[in-house]
Order: C-alpha cells, then structure tokens, then sequence
C-alpha cells in the first residue's frame, strides 16, 4: 500500500496553514510601514512645491519657506512661512511613526520671483530606524525623493 493516510495530510495542510497565515500577517506590517512613510515623504515634497511656487509667484510680493522642526517629545512639523519664520501661515504635523533625522531646525527659503534655494538634503525615517527616505531640494529643478 502506498500513499498518504488523511491524518498526514490534514497534517501538512494545517502546517502549510499556520505558515502562510504568519507570512500573510507580517507581509501586511511591511507593506503598511512603506506605505506610510511614502505618502508622508510625497505629502513633505507637495508642501514644498508649494512654497517654492508661491515663492516664483511673488505671492503677496514677498519669498516663501518651509521650517522643517523636529521636536524630540511630540510630533514633528513644518511650516509653511511668507519672508520669514515669523510670519508662519500653515502648520503640518508628522505622522507620530516619523520623523525628521538627522537635525532639529531646518528652514529652506525660495527666493522671489525665481525660487531658487540652497540646494538640500531633508531625510525622513521612522522613530524606530526601520527605514529612510531622503529629500533632494535642488538649487532649481525637480525635487526628488530617493531611498
């Protein structure tokens, strides 16, 4: 007699079970995680895009910039600023997960009329040092996101 009896198949099935079953549910945490920090790092360029086209607008006759603020007990922000930090018109928080690495303040200002800056790093990452991803702010030209 060869083959299988359904006690060793029932066996493996649940095996094979138990293992997609942790497979699935760790494959969902990664992918979550990525998730976020990648819709945290374009919505971080989409603030800065925005600053920079006011800025090449002359909005309100006057540059604009961004102050990148990492607060090591609360959450991390950035303001979006007309001349300068005083003159602060919206505030964005981080989601609690992420945060600015690498430095406290950083204030990036557009200059009117053309919104050119000094060229920039701002990198970003999970509190925990799961993962990274790093803003390029160029003099001019296209703000990219790189891992």
């Amino acid at each position: 007699m060869n083959g299988f009896t359904f006690l060793e198949v029932m066996l493996v099935i649940i095996i094979v079970g138990i293992v997609v079953s942790f497979g699935s549910f760790f494959y969902g945490q990664i992918t979550k995680t990525t998730f976020l920090l990648e819709e945290t790092s374009n919505f971080v360029v989409n603030v800065i895009k925005i600053a920079k086209e006011k800025s090449v607008l002359a909005e309100e006759n006057d540059a604009w910039g961004i102050w990148f603020r990492n607060n090591a007990t609360t959450v991390d922000y950035l303001f979006l600023f007309k001349g300068n930090t005083s003159s602060i018109r919206e505030t964005y928080s981080l989601p609690r997960q992420i945060t600015f690495l690498n430095f406290n303040d950083r204030i990036i200002v557009f200059t009117k009329n053309y919104g050119e800056t000094t060229s920039t790093n701002i990198q970003l990452g999970f509190v925990s040092g799961e993962g990274t991803r790093v803003i390029n702010i160029p003099t001019s030209g296209a703000i990219t996101i790189s891992q």
